[in-house]
């Protein structure tokens, strides 16, 4: 797999689903800093082209098809990524940190998702990652 993947850096891709993968706690942090929006973002960038990143050797098919699996979920679910997040993240109240944001059952299927990616993602000179 080259560092670079179709425009996309393969180490963006880990970072999204770290950010995807990571406790709500952390995910409402993430919030706060505009990282989950990206990591979102990168996710769904990336879904259109899996096939082709496949084909290229860019990724393996089990990296494609996690990848693949992560952007299905984060595509169908019902109360959209956007939907969750509160406008003006970066100025949400520390008392957004302590709420229950990103702990459905719905959102914690994506997350174990991402994490199952991720896992398929790690870097193979760092096999203890994931």
């Amino acid at each position: 797999m080259s560092a670079t993947a179709e425009g996309i850096d393969v180490r963006r891709l880990r970072m999204a689903l770290m950010s995807l993968g990571s406790p709500p706690q952390a995910q409402r942090h993430h919030v706060r800093v505009g990282l989950l929006q990206r990591s979102c973002a990168t996710i769904l960038e990336v879904a259109p082209r899996l096939a082709a990143m496949e084909a290229a050797g860019d990724l393996t098919g089990p990296q494609a098809a996690s990848l693949a699996a992560v952007a299905g979920g984060l595509a169908g679910l019902q109360l959209s990524w956007r939907e969750r997040i509160p406008p003006d993240a970066a100025t949400l109240a520390f008392d957004f940190l302590l709420s229950n944001a990103f702990e459905d059952a719905e959102w914690e299927s994506l997350r174990l998702a991402a994490r199952d990616a991720f896992t398929v993602m790690r870097a193979p000179d760092n096999p203890r990652v994931g």
